[in-house]
Protein backbone atom coordinates (compact mmCIF):
# COMPACT_ATOMS: atom_id res chain seq x y z
CA UNK A 1 0.00 0.00 0.00
CA UNK A 2 3.01 2.03 0.90
CA UNK A 3 4.63 1.83 -2.34
CA UNK A 4 1.67 2.40 -4.19
CA UNK A 5 1.05 5.62 -2.86
CA UNK A 6 4.71 6.15 -2.97
CA UNK A 7 4.51 5.33 -7.07
CA UNK A 8 1.63 7.76 -7.14
CA UNK A 9 3.86 10.27 -5.27
CA UNK A 10 7.07 10.10 -7.45
CA UNK A 11 4.16 10.18 -10.58
CA UNK A 12 2.54 13.58 -9.96
CA UNK A 13 5.99 15.08 -9.17
CA UNK A 14 7.16 13.70 -12.86
CA UNK A 15 4.36 15.22 -14.18
CA UNK A 16 4.97 18.42 -11.95
CA UNK A 17 8.74 18.44 -13.12
CA UNK A 18 7.58 18.08 -16.66
CA UNK A 19 4.91 21.00 -16.70
CA UNK A 20 7.94 22.87 -14.73
CA UNK A 21 10.31 22.16 -17.89
CA UNK A 22 8.28 23.05 -20.25
CA UNK A 23 7.06 26.38 -18.81
CA UNK A 24 10.68 27.44 -17.91
CA UNK A 25 11.04 26.97 -22.05
CA UNK A 26 7.85 28.96 -22.45
CA UNK A 27 10.03 31.61 -24.68
CA UNK A 28 11.08 28.64 -26.75
CA UNK A 29 7.62 27.47 -27.35
CA UNK A 30 6.47 31.75 -27.50
CA UNK A 31 9.14 32.19 -30.17
CA UNK A 32 7.67 29.25 -32.55
CA UNK A 33 4.26 30.09 -32.26
CA UNK A 34 5.33 33.84 -32.95
CA UNK A 35 7.19 32.93 -35.87
CA UNK A 36 4.67 30.80 -37.26
CA UNK A 37 2.11 32.84 -37.07
CA UNK A 38 3.71 35.08 -38.94
CA UNK A 39 4.49 32.91 -41.66
CA UNK A 40 0.76 32.25 -41.46
CA UNK A 41 -0.12 36.27 -41.79
CA UNK A 42 2.65 36.89 -44.45
CA UNK A 43 0.89 33.43 -46.51
CA UNK A 44 -2.64 34.76 -46.05
CA UNK A 45 -1.28 38.70 -47.21
CA UNK A 46 0.59 37.40 -50.30
CA UNK A 47 -1.16 34.59 -51.55
CA UNK A 48 -3.39 35.63 -54.85
CA UNK A 49 -6.86 36.42 -54.34
CA UNK A 50 -9.03 34.13 -56.68
CA UNK A 51 -13.17 33.93 -57.23
CA UNK A 52 -14.42 29.90 -57.80
CA UNK A 53 -17.33 29.75 -60.26
CA UNK A 54 -18.95 26.56 -60.02
CA UNK A 55 -21.89 25.11 -62.78
CA UNK A 56 -24.07 21.89 -62.41
CA UNK A 57 -25.20 19.53 -65.33
CA UNK A 58 -26.46 16.22 -65.85
CA UNK A 59 -25.61 13.94 -67.82
CA UNK A 60 -28.45 11.68 -69.77
CA UNK A 61 -28.01 7.83 -69.94
CA UNK A 62 -28.79 5.94 -72.78
CA UNK A 63 -31.80 3.57 -72.67
CA UNK A 64 -30.66 0.54 -73.81
CA UNK A 65 -31.26 -1.72 -76.82
CA UNK A 66 -34.93 -1.71 -76.41
CA UNK A 67 -36.69 0.58 -78.44
CA UNK A 68 -34.55 -0.30 -81.56
CA UNK A 69 -34.62 -3.89 -80.99
CA UNK A 70 -38.30 -3.78 -81.43
CA UNK A 71 -37.87 -1.77 -84.24
CA UNK A 72 -35.60 -4.32 -85.49
CA UNK A 73 -37.88 -7.17 -85.18
CA UNK A 74 -40.79 -4.84 -87.23
CA UNK A 75 -38.02 -3.99 -89.97
CA UNK A 76 -37.01 -7.32 -90.44
CA UNK A 77 -40.12 -8.47 -91.42
CA UNK A 78 -40.40 -6.08 -93.83
CA UNK A 79 -37.13 -7.08 -95.19
CA UNK A 80 -35.22 -4.26 -93.99
CA UNK A 81 -31.98 -5.23 -91.97
CA UNK A 82 -31.09 -2.76 -88.81
CA UNK A 83 -27.90 -2.81 -87.70
CA UNK A 84 -27.44 -4.86 -84.20
CA UNK A 85 -23.83 -3.78 -83.04
CA UNK A 86 -24.61 -1.53 -80.44
CA UNK A 87 -22.59 -3.26 -77.67
CA UNK A 88 -19.53 -2.09 -79.28
CA UNK A 89 -20.42 1.42 -79.53
CA UNK A 90 -17.44 4.13 -78.03
CA UNK A 91 -18.27 5.05 -74.44
CA UNK A 92 -17.13 8.16 -72.55
CA UNK A 93 -18.00 7.94 -68.84
CA UNK A 94 -18.31 10.62 -66.64
CA UNK A 95 -15.58 9.30 -64.80
CA UNK A 96 -12.92 10.43 -67.71
CA UNK A 97 -13.99 14.18 -67.36
CA UNK A 98 -11.84 14.87 -64.16
CA UNK A 99 -8.91 13.93 -66.61
CA UNK A 100 -10.10 15.40 -69.82
CA UNK A 101 -9.92 18.86 -67.87
CA UNK A 102 -6.37 18.39 -67.19
CA UNK A 103 -4.96 17.35 -70.38
CA UNK A 104 -3.06 19.55 -72.79
CA UNK A 105 -5.14 18.92 -75.49
CA UNK A 106 -7.80 20.45 -73.42
CA UNK A 107 -6.30 22.87 -71.54
CA UNK A 108 -3.82 24.68 -74.81
CA UNK A 109 -6.80 25.89 -76.67
CA UNK A 110 -7.68 28.07 -73.54
CA UNK A 111 -4.63 29.63 -73.52
CA UNK A 112 -5.94 32.37 -76.52
CA UNK A 113 -9.35 32.78 -74.83
CA UNK A 114 -9.31 36.62 -74.15
CA UNK A 115 -10.86 38.91 -71.47
CA UNK A 116 -11.12 42.08 -69.76
CA UNK A 117 -9.34 41.99 -66.43
CA UNK A 118 -10.18 45.05 -64.61
CA UNK A 119 -7.21 44.98 -62.12
CA UNK A 120 -5.06 45.18 -65.05
CA UNK A 121 -7.17 47.45 -67.57
CA UNK A 122 -7.10 46.21 -70.22
CA UNK A 123 -7.88 42.89 -72.48
CA UNK A 124 -5.51 40.04 -72.40
CA UNK A 125 -5.45 36.51 -72.98
CA UNK A 126 -4.70 33.92 -70.05
CA UNK A 127 -1.48 32.99 -71.57
CA UNK A 128 -1.00 36.82 -71.40
CA UNK A 129 -2.03 37.53 -67.88
CA UNK A 130 -0.78 34.51 -66.34
CA UNK A 131 2.99 35.79 -67.82
CA UNK A 132 2.77 38.35 -66.89
CA UNK A 133 1.79 38.14 -63.06
CA UNK A 134 3.35 34.66 -62.33
CA UNK A 135 0.81 34.14 -59.03
CA UNK A 136 1.83 32.99 -56.23
CA UNK A 137 2.44 33.82 -52.47
CA UNK A 138 5.98 34.98 -51.30
CA UNK A 139 7.10 31.63 -50.25
CA UNK A 140 6.46 30.23 -53.50
CA UNK A 141 7.94 32.62 -55.42
CA UNK A 142 10.54 32.05 -53.54
CA UNK A 143 11.64 28.21 -53.40
CA UNK A 144 10.46 28.73 -57.16
CA UNK A 145 13.48 31.14 -57.59
CA UNK A 146 15.79 29.18 -56.07
CA UNK A 147 15.18 25.86 -57.27
CA UNK A 148 15.44 27.70 -61.17
CA UNK A 149 18.82 28.94 -60.56
CA UNK A 150 20.28 25.79 -62.26
CA UNK A 151 17.35 25.88 -65.30
CA UNK A 152 18.27 29.81 -65.62
CA UNK A 153 22.19 28.83 -65.89
CA UNK A 154 21.55 25.43 -68.26
CA UNK A 155 19.54 28.35 -70.27
CA UNK A 156 22.34 31.00 -70.78
CA UNK A 157 24.88 28.14 -71.95
CA UNK A 158 22.93 25.95 -74.14
CA UNK A 159 20.80 26.92 -77.38
CA UNK A 160 17.39 27.50 -77.27
CA UNK A 161 15.47 24.52 -77.30
CA UNK A 162 11.68 26.25 -78.47
CA UNK A 163 13.61 26.90 -82.03
CA UNK A 164 15.25 23.56 -82.23
CA UNK A 165 11.29 22.08 -81.38
CA UNK A 166 10.06 24.28 -84.15
CA UNK A 167 12.36 23.12 -86.81
CA UNK A 168 11.30 19.51 -86.03
CA UNK A 169 7.57 20.56 -86.36
CA UNK A 170 8.53 21.82 -89.55
CA UNK A 171 9.98 18.85 -91.03
CA UNK A 172 8.25 16.16 -89.11
CA UNK A 173 4.71 15.09 -91.00
CA UNK A 174 3.23 14.01 -87.91
CA UNK A 175 0.63 15.41 -85.50
CA UNK A 176 1.75 16.60 -82.65
CA UNK A 177 1.14 18.75 -79.79
CA UNK A 178 4.07 21.59 -79.42
CA UNK A 179 3.85 22.69 -75.91
CA UNK A 180 6.70 25.72 -74.93
CA UNK A 181 8.01 26.16 -71.89
CA UNK A 182 5.56 29.10 -71.17
CA UNK A 183 2.68 27.32 -72.54
CA UNK A 184 3.60 24.26 -70.08
CA UNK A 185 3.68 26.76 -67.37
CA UNK A 186 0.52 28.78 -67.81
CA UNK A 187 -1.19 24.96 -68.77
CA UNK A 188 -0.26 24.20 -65.02
CA UNK A 189 -1.88 27.07 -63.28
CA UNK A 190 -4.95 26.11 -65.25
CA UNK A 191 -4.57 22.58 -64.03
CA UNK A 192 -4.55 24.43 -60.34
CA UNK A 193 -7.74 26.06 -61.12
CA UNK A 194 -10.00 23.80 -63.06
CA UNK A 195 -11.72 20.83 -61.23
CA UNK A 196 -14.21 18.39 -62.17
CA UNK A 197 -16.35 16.42 -59.10
CA UNK A 198 -18.54 13.88 -60.27
CA UNK A 199 -21.45 12.65 -57.91
CA UNK A 200 -23.60 9.79 -59.95
CA UNK A 201 -25.26 11.65 -62.91
CA UNK A 202 -24.57 14.93 -61.95
CA UNK A 203 -21.24 16.84 -62.92
CA UNK A 204 -19.83 19.66 -60.76
CA UNK A 205 -17.70 22.17 -62.61
CA UNK A 206 -15.34 24.60 -60.42
CA UNK A 207 -13.29 27.29 -62.19
CA UNK A 208 -11.21 29.71 -59.97
CA UNK A 209 -9.92 32.83 -61.76
CA UNK A 210 -8.28 36.90 -60.12
CA UNK A 211 -11.63 37.84 -60.96
CA UNK A 212 -15.19 37.01 -60.17
CA UNK A 213 -16.65 38.10 -63.61
CA UNK A 214 -13.76 36.43 -65.93
CA UNK A 215 -14.43 32.64 -63.45
CA UNK A 216 -18.07 32.95 -64.56
CA UNK A 217 -17.33 33.38 -68.51
CA UNK A 218 -14.43 30.75 -68.34
CA UNK A 219 -16.44 27.89 -66.52
CA UNK A 220 -18.77 28.63 -69.49
CA UNK A 221 -16.04 28.43 -72.08
CA UNK A 222 -14.36 25.20 -70.45
CA UNK A 223 -18.52 23.55 -69.93
CA UNK A 224 -18.91 23.93 -73.84
CA UNK A 225 -15.54 22.79 -74.57
CA UNK A 226 -16.13 20.02 -72.57
CA UNK A 227 -19.51 19.03 -74.18
CA UNK A 228 -18.25 19.49 -77.46
CA UNK A 229 -14.77 17.27 -77.08
CA UNK A 230 -17.71 14.47 -75.37
CA UNK A 231 -19.74 14.69 -78.38
CA UNK A 232 -17.07 14.24 -80.92
CA UNK A 233 -15.39 11.57 -79.18
CA UNK A 234 -18.76 9.25 -78.41
CA UNK A 235 -20.11 10.05 -82.32
CA UNK A 236 -16.58 10.52 -84.15
CA UNK A 237 -17.06 6.46 -85.29
CA UNK A 238 -20.18 6.58 -86.13
CA UNK A 239 -20.12 10.30 -88.25
CA UNK A 240 -17.30 8.45 -90.15
CA UNK A 241 -19.18 5.20 -90.81
CA UNK A 242 -22.06 8.17 -91.80
CA UNK A 243 -19.90 9.89 -94.62
CA UNK A 244 -18.70 6.54 -95.65
CA UNK A 245 -22.33 5.06 -96.56
CA UNK A 246 -22.94 8.42 -97.50
CA UNK A 247 -20.06 8.39 -100.27
CA UNK A 248 -20.99 4.84 -101.33
CA UNK A 249 -24.46 5.48 -101.91
CA UNK A 250 -23.96 8.57 -104.10
CA UNK A 251 -21.93 6.09 -105.99
CA UNK A 252 -24.92 3.22 -105.95
CA UNK A 253 -27.15 6.07 -107.34
CA UNK A 254 -25.13 6.80 -110.18
CA UNK A 255 -25.12 2.88 -111.41
CA UNK A 256 -28.32 2.63 -110.70
CA UNK A 257 -29.08 5.61 -112.57
CA UNK A 258 -27.06 4.29 -115.48
CA UNK A 259 -28.64 0.99 -115.27
CA UNK A 260 -31.67 2.22 -115.74
CA UNK A 261 -30.97 4.65 -118.36
CA UNK A 262 -29.09 1.55 -120.54
CA UNK A 263 -31.83 -0.63 -119.93
CA UNK A 264 -34.58 2.03 -121.40
CA UNK A 265 -32.47 2.73 -124.42
CA UNK A 266 -31.98 -1.39 -125.33
CA UNK A 267 -36.00 -1.08 -124.81
CA UNK A 268 -36.59 1.76 -127.12
CA UNK A 269 -33.71 0.55 -129.70
CA UNK A 270 -35.52 -3.12 -129.84
CA UNK A 271 -39.40 -2.86 -129.82
CA UNK A 272 -40.79 -5.66 -132.01
CA UNK A 273 -37.80 -7.63 -131.87
CA UNK A 274 -37.86 -11.03 -130.69
CA UNK A 275 -34.89 -12.62 -131.38
CA UNK A 276 -33.39 -14.70 -128.72
CA UNK A 277 -30.23 -12.50 -128.92
CA UNK A 278 -31.60 -9.34 -127.46
CA UNK A 279 -34.42 -10.67 -125.00
CA UNK A 280 -31.20 -12.59 -123.69
CA UNK A 281 -29.24 -8.93 -123.52
CA UNK A 282 -32.72 -7.89 -121.96
CA UNK A 283 -32.75 -9.91 -119.21
CA UNK A 284 -28.99 -9.49 -118.28
CA UNK A 285 -29.34 -5.78 -118.38
CA UNK A 286 -33.01 -6.04 -116.25
CA UNK A 287 -30.78 -8.27 -113.68
CA UNK A 288 -28.21 -5.53 -113.52
CA UNK A 289 -30.72 -3.07 -112.82
CA UNK A 290 -32.04 -5.39 -110.60
CA UNK A 291 -29.28 -5.66 -108.51
CA UNK A 292 -28.38 -2.07 -108.83
CA UNK A 293 -31.64 -1.43 -107.37
CA UNK A 294 -31.21 -3.24 -104.61
CA UNK A 295 -27.87 -1.68 -104.00
CA UNK A 296 -29.04 1.54 -103.86
CA UNK A 297 -32.11 0.86 -101.81
CA UNK A 298 -29.87 -0.87 -98.72
CA UNK A 299 -28.10 2.22 -98.64
CA UNK A 300 -30.22 4.67 -98.47
CA UNK A 301 -31.67 2.30 -95.69
CA UNK A 302 -28.30 2.11 -93.99
CA UNK A 303 -28.08 6.01 -94.79
CA UNK A 304 -31.10 6.43 -92.63
CA UNK A 305 -30.37 4.26 -90.17
CA UNK A 306 -26.42 5.43 -89.21
CA UNK A 307 -28.37 9.08 -88.50
CA UNK A 308 -30.90 7.70 -86.40
CA UNK A 309 -28.17 6.14 -84.72
CA UNK A 310 -26.05 9.10 -84.73
CA UNK A 311 -28.66 11.05 -82.74
CA UNK A 312 -29.23 8.36 -80.75
CA UNK A 313 -25.17 8.45 -79.85
CA UNK A 314 -25.10 11.89 -79.18
CA UNK A 315 -24.91 12.87 -75.57
CA UNK A 316 -27.04 15.23 -73.54
CA UNK A 317 -25.79 17.94 -70.96
CA UNK A 318 -28.55 19.56 -68.73
CA UNK A 319 -27.57 22.63 -67.21
CA UNK A 320 -28.96 21.92 -63.51
CA UNK A 321 -27.24 25.01 -62.19
CA UNK A 322 -25.62 27.77 -64.14
CA UNK A 323 -22.50 29.18 -63.55
CA UNK A 324 -22.96 32.37 -61.62
CA UNK A 325 -20.80 35.25 -60.35
CA UNK A 326 -19.05 34.84 -56.99
CA UNK A 327 -19.90 37.40 -54.76
CA UNK A 328 -16.81 36.53 -52.03
CA UNK A 329 -13.54 35.04 -52.54
CA UNK A 330 -12.48 31.75 -52.75
CA UNK A 331 -8.80 31.71 -51.56
CA UNK A 332 -7.05 32.85 -49.84
CA UNK A 333 -8.66 31.39 -46.53
CA UNK A 334 -7.10 33.86 -44.25
CA UNK A 335 -8.83 32.05 -40.71
CA UNK A 336 -8.24 28.86 -41.44
CA UNK A 337 -4.53 29.73 -42.16
CA UNK A 338 -4.05 31.41 -39.35
CA UNK A 339 -5.45 28.58 -37.30
CA UNK A 340 -3.19 25.93 -38.78
CA UNK A 341 -0.56 28.09 -38.48
CA UNK A 342 -1.34 28.69 -34.59
CA UNK A 343 -1.62 24.58 -34.36
CA UNK A 344 1.42 24.20 -35.59
CA UNK A 345 3.45 26.92 -34.02
CA UNK A 346 1.76 24.82 -30.91
CA UNK A 347 3.24 21.34 -32.28
CA UNK A 348 6.70 22.45 -33.18
CA UNK A 349 7.67 24.27 -30.18
CA UNK A 350 6.34 21.47 -27.77
CA UNK A 351 8.67 18.56 -29.93
CA UNK A 352 11.53 21.44 -29.78
CA UNK A 353 10.72 21.93 -25.95
CA UNK A 354 10.50 17.89 -25.45
CA UNK A 355 13.58 17.18 -27.00
CA UNK A 356 15.58 20.09 -25.38
CA UNK A 357 14.36 18.46 -22.10
CA UNK A 358 15.25 14.84 -23.20
CA UNK A 359 18.59 15.71 -24.28
CA UNK A 360 19.08 17.77 -20.66
CA UNK A 361 17.91 14.71 -18.72
CA UNK A 362 20.10 12.51 -20.93
CA UNK A 363 22.81 14.14 -20.09
CA UNK A 364 22.39 14.79 -16.25
CA UNK A 365 22.21 10.70 -15.83
CA UNK A 366 25.68 10.54 -17.44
Amino acid sequence: MEDQKHFNTTESISYMNLIKMVLAKKRILLFTLLAFLFGGILLALTSPVEFESSAITISETEEGMGGLGQLGGLAGMAGINLPMNNTQKTTFSLEMYPDLVKSRSFLNPLLSEEFFFETMGKNMTIKEYYLQERPGNIFSKFFGLVFSIPSRLWNIFSVSQESTIEDVQGNNEENFLRVSSSDEYVISQLRKRISIDIDKRFMTLRVKSPEPLISAKLNNIVLDKLIVYATNYKTEKQRNNLEFIEDRTKEAEQNFKQSQLTLASFRDANQGMISQRARTREEFLQAEFNISFNVYNTLKQEVEQTRIQLKKDTPIFTTFEPAAVPLGKASPNTPLILIISIFLGLFVGMVIVLILIIKEFFYKSI
